[in-house]
């Protein structure tokens, strides 16, 4: 699945594949790189945007019907900025 569907603000590679591990981070922080600091708040509840391919904007409804019914239409998290600063490709991400 291209993750552009998803229009994330901040896509990160952890080492370990953990499905859905970001869920068990509510409350702590992520330090991005030497400045930035994230506060991981809650679910994100999807909407019908993910039903539209970005490349040809094509709809398809069965991803947002599979979210909904195997993850309560719950997929990626809210964050809140603590501290700003630039974040760059292949920054450390290190989780507080």
């Amino acid at each position: 699945m291209d993750f552009r569907r998803f229009r994330p603000n901040l896509l990160i590679s952890l080492k370990e594949k953990i499905p859905f591990v970001e869920e068990k981070w509510f409350g702590r922080i992520i330090k991005i790189g030497n400045e930035v600091e994230i506060e991981l708040k809650r679910h994100c509840k999807r909407c019908m945007i993910i039903t539209v391919n970005p490349d040809n904007a094509e709809r398809d409804s069965s991803l947002h019907k599979t979210i909904i019914k195997e993850r309560k239409n719950n997929f990626g998290v809210y964050a809140s900025v603590i501290k700003t600063g630039d974040i760059h490709v292949d920054d450390e991400v290190h989780l507080e």
